[in-house]
């Protein structure tokens, strides 16, 4: 085989390497999962990806504000008028959907 080739294959199973320990090794020895978040950029339609470390404390909550895309859940809050007067907000859909 060329050295070109062994190089090659070499430089594909370092990064191979490298993606497992960072994925996978890493997050659970030190106890956190990668989660994908989505976040909007304008009003065109156009967002972006980014890599959050969520400590395993933090995952339920986290799997419930955000879809398995890692888009954030939308929530409709209703304003209401309560018997005293004063005025109380409630939140409709908890975006259980799992």
């Amino acid at each position: 085989m060329s050295s070109i080739l062994l190089t090659a294959i070499f430089s594909v199973l370092v990064c191979a390497l490298y993606y497992v320990v960072w994925m996978f090794l890493l997050p659970k020895w030190k106890g956190y999962a990668i989660r994908t978040e989505i976040t909007n950029v304008d009003d065109n339609g156009a967002n972006t990806h980014r890599l959050v470390r969520v400590p395993y404390a933090d995952l339920p909550r986290w799997d419930e504000e955000h879809d398995e895309a890692g888009n954030l859940r939308q929530r409709t809050t209703v304003v209401a008028p309560s018997s005293e007067g004063s005025i109380k907000a409630s939140v409709l859909g908890s975006g259980q959907g799992h």
